[in-house]
């Protein structure tokens, strides 16, 4: 019997001793994780940042392009009105002349 009861002793430490460092092992590797994914959100976040910036370069460059767009459309168009004006006071000058 005391054969039986050092043998279960013995296993019930074995156990003990297994769990413990199955827990430990897990714990430092679940650890470890944690790091690298904190590591690798940083980064991320800013790669973020930066195309945020990109973006926000980018959008104002094609808002100054689009004023520019309309500022020569209305250029465009007063230099068609200035010609027109020019071609009815030349018509007038012919037909002054005649």
């Amino acid at each position: 019997m005391l054969e039986f009861t050092a043998s279960i002793i013995s296993s019930v430490l074995t156990l003990v001793g297994v769990l413990i460092t199955v827990i430990t092992t897990q714990k430092r590797h679940s650890n470890e994780i944690e790091q690298k994914l904190e590591v690798h959100n940083a980064v991320i976040d800013e790669k973020i940042d930066n195309l945020t910036k990109e973006t926000e370069k980018h959008n104002s460059v094609i808002e100054r392009t689009y004023k520019l767009e309309q500022a020569s459309a209305v250029q465009a168009e007063k230099i068609t009105v200035a010609n027109k004006r020019i071609e009815d006071l030349e018509e007038i000058v012919k037909n002054e002349k005649k």
